[in-house]
């Protein structure tokens, strides 16, 4: 059995497809991630998608390459739409699973067209991390694909803030984040034209930062399940390698008590 997995930026979205007997394959270049930030604290897939930036005006695009699964306890009052193609290896009946904090709803195509998709699992409250039985429409019913056949699906969350189950500094951490990430992806086009040299040194921690942002905090490892408050540290380690000054998202009262540079220390 192989298993295909999605994962989102914040709490998190996980797709898990599952083969009857063999290997189930994704595109090639990954699964195409749209994130549309600061759309409100609503957790149903209607604030997603009654938001006027869905579907044509993400803040934010790239491709998930590990899994089809998006990154966990990332962000709030967000949402996102996950797509690929996945081809059956072999002609029998699959069965997929959806797990996201807050709702979630999975499609699957007859085809390689999203005009023939249509809803096969959900989540309507939230679920814990690869939480797969908190709800059975997260389940769907058996899936008869052919070997061989391309087959388009589709993954939509909407994440608000889950009272109980965040910390104070969720929101400004994650805002910065999001900043301080689309500004070094920024110096990536700059650097294709002008090169890296000619960039100034608070460019270079920008690009440095969006790099180390991928790798350790967007491509969490399959078998690393981190909580919110592992989440959000991890967070303010990538962040303390830029100035304070730059972190302007931040409240200076919010740095004091968890930049780093002050955890553990007592006024």
């Amino acid at each position: 059995m192989y298993a295909v997995l999605c994962r989102t930026w914040s709490r998190g979205l996980l797709l898990f497809l599952l083969a009857a007997a063999g290997h189930a394959h994704g595109q090639s270049t990954g699964v195409y991630q749209e994130l549309y930030l600061s759309i409100g604290g609503g957790v149903s897939v209607a604030d997603l998608t009654n938001s006027a930036k869905f579907p044509n005006s993400p803040d934010q695009t790239g491709y998930l390459t590990n899994f089809f699964e998006a990154g966990t306890d990332v962000g709030d009052n967000y949402g996102q739409r996950c797509r690929a193609l996945v081809t059956a290896p072999l002609t029998g009946s699959y069965t997929f699973w959806i797990a996201s904090d807050d709702a979630s709803a999975l499609y699957l195509s007859t085809d390689d067209s999203p005009n023939n998709k249509v809803q096969i699992a959900s989540v309507a409250s939230w679920t814990a991390s690869r939480e797969w039985t908190k709800e059975a429409n997260q389940q769907s019913a058996p899936r008869a694909l052919a070997a061989g056949q391309k087959y388009y699906i589709e993954a939509l969350m909407k994440e608000g803030i889950g009272k109980g189950r965040t910390r104070e500094d969720h929101r400004e951490v994650s805002d910065q984040l999001y900043y301080a990430y689309a500004e070094g992806r920024s110096f990536r086009d700059l650097v294709a034209v002008i090169g890296e040299e000619a960039l100034s040194a608070r460019d270079k921690l920008y690009l440095g930062f969006a790099d180390n942002f991928e790798r350790k905090f967007i491509n969490q490892g399959l078998y690393e399940n981190r909580d919110i408050d592992a989440t959000l540290d991890l967070g303010w380690n990538l962040l303390s390698v830029l100035p304070e000054s730059e972190l302007k998202r931040i409240d200076p009262a919010t740095i004091k008590k968890y930049h780093p540079k002050y955890r553990g220390k007592t006024a």
